[in-house]
């Protein structure tokens, strides 16, 4: 069950039935999330014209649990999150249905039940992905980009989803090669040929392995 706490809502220019006129809003709310003591918080603003589906919004969410999400989230993946919170930031346009997204996503104290298969989510490795990733403060930080004509019922959402996550991560592993290399560096400085029980050949293999996924 999803329901919204504490609406506060500003609409302007709204009519029955649709004109051609936009109608502009903004919109903030609390988010309960069952059991988890923890309420997200969504703001929504933009302008929709409603005759035609034509959209200008941007919608903020912080502190999200995912686990509360896992039917919408497995959507997507078949892996199972143990816990997790999500703050995001999305940008989404329509135009003659076109759809364009770009969302920013922060993931926190991010631990999985179940992955996809063998240790594995998005065709990565979790282990290795997740080490990558992370920032020092244990966060993720990953940017999607999608696009879909919302009239071609042959295209999936979900599957659209997916994509621009696979290639979210592998985008944001090669943008990290730096500091990966820089990490990698320090630690054979400070532990002679190996690292974490690797020696540099073998990491180096691992590296080339994770990006021809």
């Amino acid at each position: 069950m999803i329901a919204l706490n504490e609406i506060d809502a500003t609409i302007d220019n709204i009519a029955l039935p649709f004109s051609d006129d936009k109608t502009f809003y903004k919109i903030s709310a609390r988010l309960p999330q069952g059991h988890d003591p923890r309420t997200a918080e969504v703001k929504i603003s933009g302008r929709t014209q409603f005759k035609t589906m034509d959209t200008d919004a941007n919608i903020i969410a912080q502190g999200i649990s995912l686990p509360y999400f896992e039917p919408y989230y497995r959507q997507v993946t078949q892996a199972a999150i143990g816990s997790a919170y999500l703050d995001s930031r999305i940008s989404l346009l329509i135009e003659r249905n076109d759809l364009r997204l770009n969302a920013d996503l922060e993931i926190s104290q991010l631990v999985f039940r179940a992955y996809e298969s063998e240790n594995q989510i998005f065709g990565l490795h979790v282990d290795e992905l997740l080490s990558f990733l992370r920032d020092r403060s244990g966060r993720l930080k990953l940017q999607i980009d999608a696009r879909w004509n919302i009239a071609d019922r042959s295209m999936k959402a979900r599957d659209i989803i997916r994509k621009s996550i696979e290639r979210s991560l592998k985008k944001t592993m090669i943008g990290n090669v730096g500091n990966i290399l820089e990490n990698a560096l320090q630690k054979i400085s400070e532990q002679g040929t190996k690292i974490n029980g690797d020696n540099l050949e073998e990491k180096i293999k691992k590296l080339k392995g994770l990006f021809k996924t």
